[in-house]
Order: C-alpha cells, then sequence, then structure tokens
C-alpha cells in the first residue's frame, strides 16, 4: 500500500512541476513619459540648451524641478485625452520675482495595449499634438513635434526652442 502512494505522491508531484510556469516578472515595459529636449532658439544648427531653475506643474502631479538639463521625462495623463503643463522658468527657486508662466497642453489619443499579467497594461499615446498659450512674455519660442506617437522613452518626442 505505502508503495502505491508513494508511487501516487511522486506521479502527481511530477505533473504539478511539469505544469508550473516561469515567474511573471515586469520589466521596465511599462507606460512610457514624454521626452522633451531643448534648443537654442535662432540658432543657424539646432544647438541643444540647458534650461535652469525650470519648475513643471499640472493638476493632479506633484510639481517637477529640473535645473541645468537639456533633455527631460514627464508623465501624460493615462485617464485623459490631454494634459496641460505650467512650464516656469526660474520657478524653481524661492525668487517669484522673475518667474515666466507658459502654458503648455498636449493632446493625444490613448491606447491601452496589455503587456503581461505581473505589468498589465500600458497606455501608449497616438496622434500628440501642442497648443502653446500666448503671451506677451512667451519664454517658449517653438515646440515641434518630433514623434506623435509615444511608445517608449527611447526617443525624443518634443523640441523645445526657447
Amino acid at each position: 500500500m505505502n508503495k502505491k502512494l508513494t508511487t501516487i505522491l511522486v506521479v502527481l508531484l511530477g505533473f504539478t512541476l511539469i505544469t508550473c510556469e516561469k515567474d511573471d516578472i515586469c520589466t521596465d515595459d511599462t507606460t512610457p513619459n514624454l521626452i522633451i529636449e531643448f534648443y537654442k532658439h535662432g540658432a543657424t544648427t539646432p544647438t541643444l540648451k540647458p534650461v535652469t531653475k525650470l519648475k513643471i506643474n499640472v493638476t493632479n502631479f506633484s510639481d517637477l524641478a529640473f535645473d541645468g538639463v537639456s533633455k527631460i521625462s514627464i508623465p501624460l495623463k493615462t485617464s485623459a485625452n490631454e494634459t496641460t503643463f505650467n512650464f516656469i522658468l526660474n520657478g524653481s527657486d524661492t525668487d517669484a520675482s522673475d518667474d515666466n508662466l507658459d502654458v503648455l497642453k498636449f493632446s493625444y489619443t490613448r491606447e491601452d495595449v496589455f503587456v503581461s499579467g505581473a505589468c498589465g497594461y500600458k497606455t501608449i499615446y497616438k496622434n500628440t499634438d501642442k497648443n502653446l498659450t500666448t503671451d506677451t512674455d512667451n519664454w517658449i519660442k517653438t515646440i515641434t513635434i518630433i514623434q506623435p506617437t509615444i511608445e517608449n522613452e527611447d526617443e525624443t518626442h518634443v523640441k523645445i526652442y526657447f
């Protein structure tokens, strides 16, 4: 009887091991951020230009601060077809007297793509467009959409000239 029970247990254990799947570990394949590069306005050849003391504000997100960088990564909303950002030059320091606010709205269509059981879904943004609210003192001079489909963070999506 013990021999039959042992055989049955070994067979059941064998089937259990055969039907097990590898752990589904989530990689970095998640919803991509918008990649923006800053360039010197009016240069004869495209020249990267570091932006200093930049604060970016958007409703329901934490404020983002950047200093001395020419490339940034910022999140777009996954629950709406547009995200409006307040780009505040000199906004990340304590002196508010020299702050210069430009309002930039990105609109897009969203597509949720299944990644895996561990990762779930990620959002891809397509047909990205922009709108800069103009005023008398814009520090952003020109905005160019380089890649209207945002699927990854391996490339620049937007160039801002200032």
